[in-house]
């Protein structure tokens, strides 16, 4: 089989598990052998060079191993820091860990004192030194990268960049001056939908999402992925006042369908959540380390509506843990799946050998 039908055939695996039109779960593993990465510092000249290095490695790595990711260089080193820096937030940059620079980038320094200070904001040009880095890293990616990979950029939604930009202010906010909260949410949100317009474009993609594309993490989804994990703090009740207006607005930008993730742990899960989302007919996908709970929970709830997104981050490891091994809990992912199965997983491991072994029990 050539690499363009590999490809294709994942791709086809990805969206009938999205959409509830198949048994098959599908597994990608990532491979992350940080032994054959160099150290990435942040402010480094061409340091969008070493990412594509980085890259590159966990790509090849994570094809030999041969297990359900779609080719893809993820450009999560802006990750939460992007938009806020188009809004002229001060940006602050954490320690020099590899994995928090490309999963977490600057830190955000909140903007707003006042609510009311976003009375007078207009619509900011799509104007930063972090964009200008990010269309030079795209520009490096698409010259270098073979033609069979896709490029996607991890974007942060509306809630969630509200948040960064106002501080833990808006949650009283909302209460005391929700008409201002929603003006902060509707320039956030189009500017995310302009920063996403130019990002395909410079990508050399179509403006609408006509047939799937890639995630970040190697998934393809029917429309875009987005991180929102400040939603996890609200009611399901404020998800549908604060939150899904603004993802209906990108959804119809772009005319295609929404992936939400938020984290999770064992104390929270965000169960709630779900009830917040389950009433649009846009978010088509919720995305957390531990969503084969949910899925399980609330299979009925869901099915046909929300697929599940999960065992990435430590999901996986802890599955395993809660489940006296990874063979049990394959059988039971194998026991909740059965029928149609709306329901997608991806990990990542530090060497070819272990996620081979891990798709031999998968499979």
């Amino acid at each position: 089989m050539d690499i363009d039908q590999r490809i294709n055939n994942i791709k086809e695996k990805h969206l009938n598990a999205y959409n509830w039109k198949s048994s098959i779960v599908p597994f990608g593993i990532w491979v992350n052998d940080r032994k054959k990465h160099k150290q990435i510092k942040y402010g480094m000249e061409d340091a969008h060079k070493y990412f594509f290095e980085r890259q590159m490695i966990m790509l090849h790595d994570s094809m030999e191993a041969g297990s359900d990711i779609v080719p893809v260089l993820g450009i999560k080193n802006y990750a939460v820091s992007l938009i806020p820096s188009i809004f002229g937030a001060e940006l602050t940059a954490p320690d020099d860990d590899i994995e928090k620079i490309e999963d977490s980038g600057y830190w955000v320094h909140k903007m707003f004192d006042d609510i009311k200070e976003v009375c007078d904001l207009s619509l900011p040009a799509l104007e930063s030194k972090m964009l200008s880095q990010l269309l030079t890293q795209i520009e490096y990616y698409k010259e270098n990268a073979p033609g069979w990979v896709e490029i996607s950029v991890m974007m942060i939604g509306p809630f969630s960049t509200a948040e960064l930009l106002r501080g833990p202010e808006i949650y009283t906010d909302m209460y005391d001056d929700p008409v201002s909260v929603h003006k902060l949410l509707e320039l956030c949100t189009h500017t995310i939908i302009n920063v996403i317009k130019l990002i395909r474009k410079v990508c050399g993609y179509s403006e609408k999402i006509v047939n799937g594309a890639a995630t970040p993490f190697g998934m393809w989804f029917p429309g875009i992925r987005f991180g929102d994990d400040s939603i996890i703090n609200l009611s399901p009740q404020m998800i549908k006042e604060f939150v899904l207006p603004y993802y209906k607005m990108i959804s119809e930008s772009f005319d295609c369908s929404i992936a939400l993730h938020f984290c999770s742990n064992e104390k929270l899960m965000g169960r709630h959540i779900v009830e917040g989302l389950i009433g649009s007919d846009f978010i088509k996908c919720v995305s957390t380390q531990l969503g084969t709970i949910i899925f399980e929970e609330k299979k009925e709830i869901i099915k046909n509506k929300l697929s599940v997104e999960a065992g990435y981050g430590d999901g996986v490891e802890y599955f395993t843990k809660k489940h006296d091994g990874f063979n049990n809990w394959v059988k039971r992912i194998k026991d909740i799946s059965r029928g149609n199965t709306g329901l997608v997983i991806y990990t990542e491991v530090p060497s070819i050998y272990e996620a081979r072994e891990m798709l031999e029990i998968w499979n």
